[in-house]
Order: structure tokens, then C-alpha cells, then sequence
């Protein structure tokens, strides 16, 4: 389980772009053209048709970048948490929130 992203301003954490999954993707031929048939290599034979490598790519979309959802706005994404301080480079003094660095002597 994801316990957050370490950020500098937590308070600036939003959702962001918000991309949907358009179901009616697989009639567009822009997105068929991202597929092929695909043949047997040894026979040169069709295994598979265009549409059905189209299909079998438009459910692996849903299945892992949109987690059976169509939506992004659905899945709910690890929480923001500030990021822990940082140690002084070549000094002493407390940890910070902005790296100090002081001249090596």
C-alpha cells in the first residue's frame, strides 16, 4: 500500500488532468491503427484479426491504466505528505525544510 509522495508544498497537491476512457473508442480507426493482425510465424497464417488486437488493447487500457474504471477521477491516488527535512552539507545546525550548504573549511 502506498502511504503518499513526499512533497516540498503538500498543500499543492490537486487532481490534475483528469483523462476518461471513451467506450466508443473502438469504432474510431485512428485508435485500429495502433493494432495489427497478427500471424502465426511459421505459417504466415492470420491469428488475429485487426479488430480483435484493437479489442484486446482497449481492455488492457481499462484493466491497467484505468483500473476497470472509465474514469481517473475514480481511482483514488496515494495522499500528498510533506517531505522530511534535509541535513545541512558541510555544516552543522538543525534539518530543514531548504537544504543549507556552508562553505567547507
Amino acid at each position: 500500500m502506498v502511504s503518499g509522495l513526499p512533497r516540498f508544498v503538500p498543500r499543492q497537491s490537486t487532481s490534475g488532468i483528469v483523462p476518461d476512457v471513451d467506450p466508443n473508442a473502438l469504432q474510431d480507426p485512428a485508435f485500429k491503427e495502433h493494432t495489427h493482425e497478427s500471424r502465426d510465424f511459421e505459417t504466415g497464417a492470420v491469428t488475429r484479426s485487426q479488430d480483435e488486437n484493437a479489442k484486446i488493447l482497449f481492455e488492457r487500457i481499462v484493466r491497467y491504466a484505468f483500473a476497470e474504471k472509465t474514469s481517473t477521477s475514480e481511482i483514488a491516488a496515494p495522499p500528498c505528505k510533506q517531505q522530511a527535512p534535509f541535513n545541512p552539507i558541510y555544516g552543522s545546525g538543525p534539518a530543514t525544510q531548504y537544504q543549507h550548504t556552508f562553505e567547507q573549511r
